[in-house]
């Protein structure tokens, strides 16, 4: 992984006089990737029935980094990036 800065927090929260900082920037722009590329992913299953067997695990994984990556490349472009 990355050492790309968080961004910042996206909703930061107070509570009892202590700041808690809830949703990173990263955090927010990576469920939105990860939200888009399981909207386009195709649909398979495991044993091929209707498609392609895969293995599910492994493509939920594949997709879950690739958020990670998409949201670390937006906060460098934004110049937020170590």
């Amino acid at each position: 992984m990355t050492k790309i800065n968080t961004g910042g927090p996206m909703t930061p929260q107070f509570a009892m006089d202590d700041w808690q900082p809830g949703m990173t920037m990263r955090d927010a722009f990576a469920m939105n990737a990860m939200a888009a590329m399981i909207a386009k992913a195709p649909f398979f299953d495991r044993e091929g029935e209707h498609g392609n067997p895969i293995d599910l695990e492994q493509f939920r994984a594949d997709i879950a980094v690739s958020a990670v990556e998409y949201a670390d490349a937006l906060i460098a472009a934004l110049g937020d990036g170590q």
